[in-house]
């Protein structure tokens, strides 16, 4: 995820995530139709309720810059409603989804996610968190991210959720030093 939000928040990487797409089409044309078809409804959504529904549901990674682009249409209905259950959540289709959309919006959500991390219920998506925060979050944040570092490593010692907070901390470090 750390490399998908990177390519979709730098401009300079977005040619060379979209080959990434293209090649996947080109292996499996038949699946390019059905996304083709799933990319008009998700254009033609009006609400914010129903495309949060829809990310709810996941999608086909082919469309998830569709979904993304539409959510920044109707970012100030959609950011709420993302981060509300960002928290409760425990599909990894819908916590990718929406750590995609929290990375691209323009608003403030790096403080909201550090005020509710610990009700964050999945750990996939605290780590999902902490590498927003590692994107969002100001320099006053890196030693609260070496903080949850140690704590998803004692917490999860056989798994990687720590490796959030270690991404968020690389990005800390590429943007304040």
């Amino acid at each position: 995820m750390h490399f998908r939000l990177k390519t979709m928040i730098i401009p300079d990487t977005n040619d060379f995530h979209n080959t990434i797409e293209d090649m996947m089409a080109a292996s499996a044309p038949e699946r390019l139709e059905a996304a083709a078809s799933d990319k008009a409804n998700i254009e033609a959504i009006t609400s914010a309720a129903e495309l949060v529904k829809l990310m709810r549901r996941g999608q086909d990674p082919l469309n998830q810059d569709a979904i993304v682009k539409k959510a920044m249409v109707l970012e100030n209905e959609v950011i709420p409603d993302v981060l509300k259950r960002f928290k409760t959540n425990m599909t990894t289709e819908f916590i990718e989804m929406a750590t995609q959309v929290l990375g691209k919006s323009k608003m403030e959500v790096a403080e909201t996610i550090i005020g509710y991390f610990d009700e964050i219920r999945s750990p996939y998506a605290r780590s999902m968190a902490l590498i927003l925060i590692g994107f969002k979050a100001g320099e006053g944040r890196i030693p609260w991210l070496i903080s949850k570092y140690h704590e998803l490593e004692k917490k999860y010692p056989q798994e990687d959720y720590h490796q959030g907070a270690y991404y968020g901390l690389c990005e800390m470090e590429e943007r304040f030093y």
